[in-house]
């Protein structure tokens, strides 16, 4: 059994080396500080059809697994540009005060 957890802690450990090293050798992203798109945090850009389709169905996800999920007021009114008005106002009244 511990042959097997050092073998896992061993793998995980060179992915992880692995993964620096191509970070080290990428180019930046659009942001111009970031080379990891796991890591990268610095998206500050508006909320296209895509992104709001894309939080549709987590949002349709959640709420089937019986999870309510919760979205900022941009993304809600996203929803609602592309027609998912219903939703987006549902969405906006549960999230209203709880979402930076």
């Amino acid at each position: 059994m511990s042959d097997q957890l050092t073998q896992r802690r061993r793998g995980y450990v060179d992915g992880l080396h692995r993964r620096r090293a191509h970070a080290d050798t990428s180019r930046f992203l659009s942001c111009g500080q970031c080379t990891d798109t796991w890591t990268c945090r610095c998206y500050d850009g508006p909320v296209t059809d895509k992104h709001a389709e894309a939080a549709v169905a987590a949002i349709q996800h959640l709420d089937v697994a019986g999870t309510p999920g919760l979205l900022d007021e941009d993304t809600c009114r996203a929803m609602w540009r592309i027609g998912f008005r219903d939703l987006a106002v549902e969405v906006y009244n549960r999230s209203q005060g709880l979402v930076a």
